[in-house]
């Protein structure tokens, strides 16, 4: 027994060895490849393939459909294809991509096909992470590794959405103060690592300027003007893909590339500092190369802990110069400018904390605008 295909669609009912009737739905699609390939489906009902056939127009007319073969991709796969996607990163940016992501995604969705993978299932391992990660680093796997895969596998059209799409509960990240220093904290620490082979200016320059470690090293001799008292970021010096550190253009943000401003007692000190400097590096090692990371931060390690600065880093020294911008009354905007922050959000979520005198200053506004304006008086 045989019928005509319904002129709604490729649908074709066949019969069955039992006698039954069945419906075959056949359609094009393209594959992720590019290429168009004809797929089919059967239903037990000629209503069931014609409701799917409308679901599958739908989603191509909306650019949500997916195909079933491309839902079978395991995550594994994507995740490789996602990491060979950040090739152009800096090396140590991608050495930590990879990181986050071969020991908390990898061991978890690696074997698993990507259309299988639910919002429930990312919330699980959400649960579970929390008992490996602090917040913010769980959070971080979650926004900068996991949740772009799958937006990768919606893009390659193996999935229609994102499980990460749906709220998923991270926990709650308490703001804590950045450690920083106080001006004489920083004094103290500038004079200790004068025992260990560097000049109490490296330390100076870093709580001044803002600069972060690789700024700060791969600053040069042209870049500096004694006269105009200001530095221009032009560079940083990092970490290779082949482990050598050495100088690059590229910064990690576009705002890095900034000029920012020098107190004049340390103009006045780097003044010094040049007469007979040989080294095309503002700051070097003996063999006149740029100061070296593991060296240097070794040498810091060893004089703040014999001071009794157990908790303070290197990067403790760039949050001393927003610290003392603000205490001084300097704005967010400008601090994130002169710090090369990619946005003044980055810029309040990390000091923000520390605003506690516009707030006061703007509650004395306030007060001043009350007593100013006229008061309702009640009618009785």
């Amino acid at each position: 027994m045989s019928r005509p295909a319904n002129r709604r669609g490729m649908v074709t009912p066949y019969e069955r060895k039992d006698g039954s009737l069945s419906y075959r739905l056949k359609w094009w699609e393209r594959g992720v490849d590019g290429k168009r390939v004809q797929r089919q489906r059967t239903f037990a009902t000629e209503a069931a393939a014609l409701d799917h056939k409308a679901k599958i127009r739908t989603a191509q007319s909306e650019g949500t459909h997916t195909t079933r073969k491309a839902g079978k991709t395991p995550l594994g796969e994507l995740g490789r294809e996602w990491l060979e996607s950040k090739s152009l990163k800096s090396a140590g940016t991608l050495r930590t991509y990879s990181s986050l992501y071969r020991n908390h995604v990898e061991p978890a969705f690696a074997e698993t096909p990507i259309a299988a993978i639910t919002s429930k299932d990312v919330q699980a391992w959400v649960y579970d992470r929390m008992e490996q990660l602090k917040p913010s680093s769980l959070e971080r796997v979650y926004r900068c590794v996991l949740s772009p895969i799958f937006s990768l596998a919606v893009s390659r059209r193996c999935i229609a959405e994102s499980p990460c799409s749906s709220v998923i509960s991270l926990p709650f990240i308490d703001p804590q103060e950045q450690r920083h220093c106080s001006t004489s904290e920083v004094h103290v620490l500038a004079n200790a690592i004068e025992s260990h082979g560097y000049s109490s200016l490296t330390v100076l320059f870093l709580a001044y300027t803002g600069l972060r470690y690789g700024e700060f090293a791969g600053l040069k001799v042209k870049h500096v003007d004694l006269d105009d008292r200001t530095v221009r970021v032009e560079g940083q010096v990092t970490e290779g893909a082949d482990g050598v550190w050495g100088f690059t253009r590229k910064l990690k943000t576009k705002k890095a590339r900034r000029v920012v401003g020098i107190p004049a007692w340390l103009a006045d000190r780097l003044a010094v500092h040049l007469e007979g400097h040989t080294s095309e590096y503002l700051f070097c090692e003996s063999d006149s190369g740029f100061v070296r990371y593991g060296k240097f931060t070794g040498a810091l390690e060893r004089a703040r802990k014999g001071v009794g600065l157990d908790d303070v880093h290197v990067h403790s020294l760039r949050h001393t110069y927003a610290a003392l911008a603000i205490a001084r009354g300097v704005d967010l905007f400008h601090i994130s400018r002169l710090m090369g922050h990619a946005s003044i959000s980055v810029t309040e979520g990390t000091y923000g904390h520390l605003c506690t005198e516009s707030i006061h200053r703007i509650a004395d506004v306030m007060e001043l605008a009350s007593m100013t304006t006229p008061r309702l008086v009640s009618v009785n």
